[in-house]
């Protein structure tokens, strides 16, 4: 009888191949769906750990506060174990392709074992007159470059210098693409350039052998302290930056260490543990509509079995047997399935594509790809087991079918009265539409909770987005009244104010400098603009959330912090912050808090001024009709 009841279940079930394709489709897409997401979860964590490994992402690096003989610096390598210390010149100034003017940072690099470059195209060996663009802005969809093309460039006192690009690369101190006063990407306004350490020093009007960075490469990988956590990971490692210090201060080149814990590549490791936390909800919501779905196929397929089930009872099949034949259904069906999602997983449509398509957002390449065992078998096991689940039900409500129930004349069932009542006054079409829709409510109950949760995704998706939007928007568009705003040498503020006077409705004079807080490495920047407001008559227009707008002259000078260090740091108004500025501590009171997008405390222009010891380096600024902003672009 088993063998009768499972070649004629078979016949009847291939008289359905639409319905049997629909429902091994859903178990195939489940499968690959959670391949895909799980897999990407995992690495996300394993690509920056790939590429820094490939590029051998320095454990230290030291930054002078001078431009140095490249000998002073490595001379403080001596003291510490080290497996490689080289030295570097990093240098900020200007661009020119087809567009205007943007800002730009140049590295003078010496082909070592450090840092090194992952060349995306061309050649990453630079020599006079040659360069080497970042991916990032080279390959950008608005910008476009290609080999062979010139690029002008503006650097120290040097003046405009044409190079010709001859490669495209990825830079491990540049995976987060933006300009240090930026916490948004700067794919197409924001150059990084690489150059031979030595043409780069002497286009800059320095000696060949200045430099200001050291790129040191430790035994192993030391641990290092976690941008998201409160605890000190790096309790070793901070006795080797210490004693740095100490010899870079002995040799007179003052300074600072960082680790790779602290640069801005490590940053993007925070989009890791968000994506993290996140995928195991969105793939548990996936799976569960899958679920769904596949248990509203498997009745629907299993009830067009009917009339094929009472022939069966007919001819002396028992409960037993309809049962164990239709408990089968889900597994030969879902078999199939799992292998198809499985191939599809591991193809290079899988979870690799998904990675580096996800990556490519953020301009990091995928240097290796990894599949995972557990995470296959755990998702495949998974679907099998939830295919049989969702198939018990239509398998035990075949066998309780009786022939009379199906080939009787009489077993006709009667709709419900309330249903009828209501849809009484209804045309006849429409009536009759919504009676066969609630005819099921168990179906149709199943069918709206799958589109609830895949409407819980995507609405929860889009709030995160309208959120981010509207947070971004107030901290920047709608606080920025300026339309120029220029980076400039101290030698050139006389030639921009004069020629400001002529062609400017407003004008002002700003200093930024990066500090940091006493007894941490955590940087934040020092503004100083010459009008803190709240209204738009400033050109930067504070976001006050509370306090008051700081006084000049005041002893201790005060500022307004931005709201992120404040809840980070536990500041609040009233209190006064330590900070640490090329060596020297200063002592700053919070008299207000301010929503910014960037670690910040904003002053006034002439308290900034005895800090940083300068008077500006830099303007906002809004030009006359008909000016060319470029008539000024060599004073700067």
């Amino acid at each position: 009888m088993n063998t009768l009841l499972l070649r004629r279940l078979s016949r009847s079930l291939m008289r359905t191949k639409l319905r049997i394709l629909t429902v091994v489709l859903l178990i195939t897409i489940s499968v690959y769906a959670g391949i895909v997401f799980s897999e990407h979860s995992r690495n996300a964590d394993r690509v920056y750990d790939d590429f820094y490994a490939e590029t051998n992402f320095a454990d230290l690096m030291a930054t002078s506060y001078d431009i140095e003989h490249k000998d002073n610096l490595t001379s403080a390598c001596s003291s510490i174990e080290h497996n490689s210390c080289e030295t570097s010149l990093i240098l900020t100034g200007q661009s020119k392709t087809d567009m205007d003017w943007i800002a730009s940072k140049f590295y003078g690099i010496e082909q070592g074992q450090v840092n090194t470059l992952w060349n995306v195209d061309g050649s990453v060996t630079p020599s006079d007159g040659e360069i080497v663009i970042d991916a990032h802005f080279a390959l950008n969809d608005e910008i476009n470059m290609e080999l062979g093309d010139a690029i002008d460039i503006i650097v120290g006192e040097g003046g405009v210098q044409t190079f010709t690009v001859i490669g495209f690369a990825n830079s491990p101190l540049e995976l987060f693409y933006a300009n240090p006063d930026s916490i948004l990407p700067q794919e197409s306004s924001y150059v990084v350039a690489y150059l031979d350490a030595e043409v780069l020093a002497e286009i800059s009007g320095n000696e060949p052998f200045a430099r200001n960075t050291l790129n040191i490469d430790l035994e192993g990988t030391p641990a290092f302290d976690l941008s998201d956590t409160d605890e000190i990971e790096g309790i070793e490692l901070q006795v080797t930056k210490d004693t740095l210090t100490q010899a870079m201060n002995e040799t007179g080149a003052d300074g600072y260490v960082l680790d790779r814990g602290q640069l801005s590549a490590e940053l993007l490791r925070l989009d890791k543990d968000s994506l993290s936390k996140s995928i195991p909800f969105i793939l548990g919501i996936l799976l569960f509509i899958s679920g769904l779905v596949i248990a509203v196929s498997l009745d629907r397929l299993i009830r067009t079995q009917s009339r094929e089930i009472a022939v069966l009872r007919t001819i002396g099949a028992s409960t037993s047997d309809v049962m164990t034949g239709y408990l089968l259904v889900p597994l030969v069906l879902g078999v199939p399935g799992v292998l198809l999602g499985i191939l599809l997983g591991t193809s290079s449509i899988g979870s690799g594509a998904f990675t580096a398509f996800y990556f490519s957002f953020l301009g990091i390449p995928v240097v290796v790809t990894h599949h995972y065992a557990d995470i296959i078998a755990t998702i495949s096991l998974s679907a099998l087991f939830i295919t049989f689940l969702f198939g018990i039900r239509p398998a035990w409500k075949a066998a309780r079918l009786q022939p009379l129930d199906i080939l009787g004349q009489g077993s006709d069932k009667k709709p419900n009265r309330i249903l009828t009542k209501i849809t009484s006054a209804l045309p006849p079409g429409i009536g009759l539409g919504l009676r066969s829709t609630f005819r099921k409510p168990a179906r149709l109950l199943a069918t709206l909770l799958a589109l609830s949760l895949a409407m819980v995704i995507l609405g929860g998706n889009m709030m995160f987005v309208a959120g981010f939007t509207g947070a971004f928007s107030e901290a920047t568009d709608a606080q920025e009244n300026w339309e120029y705003q220029i980076a400039a040498f101290p030698s050139g503020l006389e030639n921009i104010t004069a020629w400001a006077e002529e062609n400017t409705t407003a004008f002002e004079l700003t200093l930024v400098a990066q500090a940091s807080i006493t007894g941490t490495t955590k940087a934040i920047d020092l503004k100083g603009n010459d009008v803190l407001s709240e209204q738009d008559d400033a050109l930067h227009r504070l976001n006050l959330l509370d306090g008051n707008l700081p006084q000049v002259g005041q002893s201790p000078v005060e500022g307004i912090l931005d709201e992120g260090s404040a809840a980070l740091e536990g500041y609040s108004v009233g209190d006064t912050i330590s900070i640490e500025f090329e060596g020297e501590e200063h002592s700053v009171k919070v008299v207000g808090i301010a929503r910014e997008l960037s670690r910040s405390i904003y002053m006034h222009r002439a308290d900034v001024e005895p800090i940083v010891g300068q008077e500006a380096n830099g303007a906002l600024l809004i030009t006359k009709d008909d000016v060319d902003i470029e008539d000024i672009r060599f004073s700067t």
